[in-house]
């Protein structure tokens, strides 16, 4: 049930219990208007008639049913004589409303002092609304205010946000109408990115949607992968590969700036069977190529630049535990200002050649040396998530290439309801989560003066998978203008959290 806040504009009045409950409130689950929105001495108690009187009850818990379109009025009985509920009419802002329900709250028949609960089949807008109750002659007018719910749950929604090392597209094992932690597609200079996500066929494709690779030797698609993706492994001795065909996009000898970021996981016992530089990204021999360089006491990462004359080299020791697990490799390189390889984030440095060599129409191998003249150079594990660039990524971004498997946040576009949303009673419910044993943390952001800037955010309200609806603390003004700020920690860079709708609402 989604539930959606009212606001009374005519009276609020403090009640206890249904003996207690008096004129002119239609409530939400927990006597949410309790207290006026105007001075106490504005306050007005005036039934129409003697009859009936629409009241507030909050142990009955009355709410506006955004999904069935049903408004839930509280009308008690204070006359003489029982009245009949079938009798009873309401008029929902000019029109008849279909009395879906009724129920005597205490037991039948409607007696003095009883309160009928009267379910109406009838959606309402937001802002103000205006409810007349009439039987027998009596009436009671009640005039209210629909502020609404604010919900994030479609692509739109998500893709509407900031991410940080969060996605929200439907690009290989990923759904677009969700949060999680990944990749963008769409980062600048981003010239090519293999998710390797297929579980089938012979096709790795190019997410930026230009360069797809062709499957040699058949590498095993399908393998566990980063953060709740698959993976391609590659045996070694079959010489197994992805061959993507030479196109300018990959040449980088133009600007002479390149940047390769992605993750291996390397067969236990590698060493042994390798005895040469091990490809993992390459365009030849001639041009620029992350390699994995064996040794049997310090084995490293090194990425290596053909500047046409001769090789260039930056290396980083591998770390110690790093066969049978997850290594982010990244290489980078602009002319005379920068050349450095990582492995988990450890970085190592040498002077930058002037430019890269023009390779012609040598492909691109994923997971081999495909230049002609080379060797069995292929891989021997797996190698996931595999990312080119045409400029030299900054330090903070190559930093962000690692974390992605370890954390990320997501900030929602701002949303703004028909009226204001009560502080003290805000609540997130209709959460809808996949943790996989991680975290999320959520927090509401309130913009008060209307800036796009958040003049105050709630406490940290830990997701659950459960249907829990969690109350927000920490915000004290009365505000319509709101937004969402999700914080997603994993321990395990295979897993992420998902996050596929939140709505933020009232008591």
């Amino acid at each position: 049930m989604v539930r959606a806040s009212v606001a009374q504009l005519i009276l609020f009045i403090a009640a206890l219990s249904v003996s207690t409950l008096f004129v002119g409130v239609i409530v939400t689950e927990t006597g949410l208007y309790a207290q006026s929105v105007e001075e106490e001495g504005e306050r007005e108690t005036a039934a129409i008639d003697a009859e009936i009187e629409i009241i507030n009850d909050p142990e009955a818990k009355a709410v506006y049913n955004e999904t069935d379109e049903t408004v839930t009025v509280y009308v008690k009985n204070v006359g003489g004589g029982t009245l009949r509920p079938d009798d009873l009419e309401v008029v929902l802002n000019g029109e008849l409303a279909t009395v879906a329900e009724t129920d005597v709250i205490g037991g039948e028949p409607w007696r003095r002092n009883l309160v009928l609960a009267v379910t109406l089949d009838h959606p309402i807008e937001g802002g103000k609304n205006r409810a007349l109750v009439r039987i027998d002659g009596s009436r009671d007018l009640l005039s209210f205010r629909y502020a609404g719910s604010l919900d994030w749950s479609t692509d739109g929604d998500w893709s509407a946000g900031t991410h940080e090392r969060t996605v929200s597209d439907g690009i290989g094992d990923r759904d677009a109408d969700t949060v999680r932690l990944g990749y963008d597609a769409g980062d600048s200079g981003l010239v090519a990115y293999w998710p390797l996500d297929e579980d089938s066929g012979d096709t790795a494709f190019d997410a930026t949607g230009a360069n797809d690779g062709r499957h040699v030797n058949d590498p095993t698609p399908g393998q566990t992968g980063l953060v709740g993706t698959t993976a391609y492994d590659f045996d070694h001795t079959q010489n197994q590969h992805v061959n993507v065909s030479h196109s300018d996009s990959l040449e980088m000898s133009t600007d002479d700036r390149v940047s390769v970021s992605t993750w291996i996981k390397l067969d236990e016992g590698w060493g042994d069977t390798v005895d040469d530089a091990m490809a993992i990204v390459q365009k030849s021999d001639a041009s620029y190529n992350l390699q994995l360089v064996p040794s049997s006491t310090s084995p490293e990462v090194q990425f290596a630049i053909h500047d046409g004359t001769e090789y260039h080299f930056a290396t980083v020791t591998l770390p110690d535990d790093h066969e049978g697990r997850w290594v982010h490799v990244s290489g980078r390189f602009e002319a005379d200002t920068e050349f450095s390889v990582s492995a988990d984030g450890q970085t190592g440095t040498a002077d930058p050649p002037s430019n890269v060599r023009a390779t012609d129409d040598h492909p691109l191998g994923i997971g081999d040396n495909i230049d002609d003249s080379a060797s069995n150079r292929s891989f021997a594990g797996d190698i996931d998530e595999v990312r080119l660039f045409d400029r030299a990524l900054t330090d903070d971004e190559l930093s962000d290439e690692y974390l992605t498997a370890t954390n990320g946040s997501h900030i929602t576009d701002w949303r703004t309801t028909t009226g204001d949303m009560r502080a003290d009673s805000l609540q997130l419910e209709n959460v809808s989560a996949t943790l996989d044993g991680e975290n999320v943390t959520a927090y509401v952001e309130s913009d008060t003066t209307g800036d796009g800037t958040a003049d105050e955010v709630s406490d940290p309200v830990a997701l659950t998978e459960s249907s829990e609806v969690y109350a927000v603390e920490g915000i004290t003004a009365d505000n319509d203008r709101f937004r969402l700020r999700l914080e997603f920690e994993t321990g395990s860079v295979t897993r992420t959290p998902v996050v596929s709708r939140i709505e933020l609402t009232q008591e």
